[in-house]
This record gives C-alpha cells, sequence and structure tokens, in this order.
C-alpha cells in the first residue's frame, strides 16, 4: 500500500510538473518546421488576390503561405520592408487551423512599433479552441517612449483584437487569415515547391522570435551582452559556434551573426539558436513527397 501510494505521489509530482512546462504552440513550431511542405505564394493581381507557385511581382515574394501533404495550411509568412520601417508576420496553425505560435514586428514610418509573440499553452481538442493563451509585446515611439505589457488569459480563446496598429484577429485562424485576403478556396499550385524549416546556416538570414533578446560578445550565456534584440528582426548568419544547454531551451548552437546586411566588418557577437526562426530549405522533386488528392479547402465567406 506505501509503494502504491508513493507511486501516485511521484506520478502526481511528474505530471504537474510536466503540465507547468510543456507549451502546445512550441511543440507545434517544432513540428510543422520538421514537416514537408508546399510553398504557395498569396499574389495581388489587378485588384484581387491569387495562390500561385511563383509571382510575377517581387513584392508578393515576401508573402507565403505553406500546406501540409493533407491540404492544411501549417505556417504562414509575410515580412517585407517598407519606407523607414518593417513588418514582419510568422504564424503557426495547428492542424485544426487555429493559431499556435504567432511572431510579430510592425515598425511603421512614423517611428511607432509593436513587436513580440504570442503563444497558444494549451490546446483543448474536444472543443477545436485554444484554451490558455499568453502573449507578450511592447510598444514604442521613436520619441523614446516605449512600455511593455505582459498578460496571461486563462480557459479563454479570445484573443485581443489587436497589439498597436497590429490586427492580431486577423491571424487568428487560417479562416481570419485568408479571409483578409478574400481567399476562400485554397487550392496548391502543381508546380509549387516542397521545402521544409532547418537551422541557419552560414549566409542564411534568421529572424528573432521573441522579445529581450540577449546578445553576446562571445559564445556563452556569461558573455557580455552588447545588445538586445526584439521579435521579428533579422540577422545575417557569419557561422555556428559552440552548442550550449539552457534550463528549458534545450541545447542549442550560438551563431555569429550580425545585424546590417551591409556590415562589412561586423564586430564579435552571438546570439543563441533557441531565439532565432528556423529557415526555409528546399527540398528535391525527387523526396518522394505525396500530396493528397482531396479537394480543394473551402473557406466560409464572410458574413455581410
Amino acid at each position: 500500500m506505501k509503494r502504491l501510494f508513493f507511486l501516485g505521489i511521484t506520478l502526481f509530482v511528474t505530471f504537474h510538473a510536466f503540465a507547468q512546462n510543456y507549451n502546445y504552440g512550441l511543440s507545434q513550431v517544432s513540428a510543422i518546421n520538421r514537416q514537408d511542405l508546399k510553398k504557395v505564394y498569396i499574389e495581388a493581381y489587378n485588384g484581387i488576390y491569387r495562390l500561385v507557385a511563383q509571382p510575377t511581382n517581387a513584392n508578393d515574394t515576401k508573402r507565403c503561405l505553406y500546406i501540409d501533404s493533407n491540404g492544411g495550411i501549417r505556417k504562414f509568412v509575410c515580412s517585407f520592408d517598407r519606407k523607414d520601417g518593417e513588418y514582419c508576420i510568422i504564424a503557426y496553425y495547428s492542424r485544426w487551423g487555429m493559431l499556435s505560435n504567432l511572431v510579430f514586428r510592425s515598425k511603421t514610418p512614423g517611428g511607432y512599433t509593436v513587436e513580440g509573440n504570442s503563444q497558444t499553452l494549451y490546446f483543448d481538442r474536444n472543443r477545436d479552441k485554444a484554451d490558455t493563451i499568453a502573449y507578450t509585446y511592447k510598444l514604442k515611439y521613436d520619441d523614446g517612449k516605449q512600455w511593455t505589457d505582459t498578460k496571461e488569459v486563462g480557459r479563454s480563446y479570445i484573443y485581443p483584437e489587436q497589439f498597436g496598429d497590429l490586427e492580431l484577429m486577423a491571424y487568428s485562424n487560417i479562416v481570419s487569415l485568408m479571409t483578409q485576403y478574400g481567399l476562400y478556396q485554397i487550392e496548391v499550385p502543381a508546380d509549387s515547391k516542397t521545402v521544409h524549416f532547418g537551422t541557419p546556416e552560414r549566409g542564411d538570414v534568421a529572424f528573432t522570435n521573441q522579445n529581450d533578446i540577449l546578445v553576446k560578445r562571445a559564445p556563452t550565456v556569461n558573455s557580455t551582452t552588447v545588445a538586445t534584440l526584439n521579435a521579428g528582426q533579422r540577422v545575417w548568419i557569419l557561422g555556428a559556434a559552440r552548442a550550449e544547454t539552457q534550463a528549458k531551451q534545450g541545447t542549442h548552437y550560438w551563431y555569429r551573426v550580425k545585424l546590417a546586411e551591409n556590415d562589412v566588418n561586423p564586430k564579435e557577437m552571438y546570439v543563441y539558436g533557441a531565439y532565432l526562426e528556423a529557415v526555409e530549405r528546399d527540398i528535391p522533386v525527387s523526396s518522394g513527397l505525396i500530396f493528397r488528392d482531396n479537394p480543394p479547402l473551402r473557406l466560409p465567406a464572410p458574413s455581410r
């Protein structure tokens, strides 16, 4: 009886620790990035949007959907520079079409910036709804005014409608995502590329995935901090240094980076790999990936 009692206590403690550390959103990021996915672009054409394998307008190369072998949208990336500003959205979706993880950065010409991330910590499969949502973001102006807002919404699937000037609800599920582009049917072009995502390599450009990332002088957590990065910023990878294991992050490489593409004589600085988004890699046509002959995904038309 005592053995059963202690076994029960051990199992309870183990499950409680797992529940405290499990993050549904981050588990989805890892699983999605390992998959082979079809890449399609959302192209603006004569005032409407359409899905193409390769856009004719260079401006449309920055807006991509990634489709799994069941025809489901699993990832959306939109990133472009605008005059005196930047815009970056990296959204991951569960196979039920709900937002799992979101990295965002919006810097407007007027100097207003919003940057951060949002994660679904737990997903209730019985209700097909997010059950616990956590998000953190920064709002700041060029005049030096800055504030940070960190919140957690428990037992709720309602996301805030927007962070600053960024409309978060437009990315809360695949229906909202596609509705903003007027797309109600998803058909993957036959000549679309097959890709997956892997760890950064020399020559890559990688995005940061959260706020307050400490850039170090040497590839170790105990080194001097030389800069701080926030979500959605780009870094140029100069090479991998050494691997290091950190609590709650696992084992990742440190990467030597530069913070500007035109920096021809960059200083020594390093970013830990856990804080960088995975980088897209092409897969040869002969990889054997089979996409099921499913009917096109049809989305409900918006209510009027």
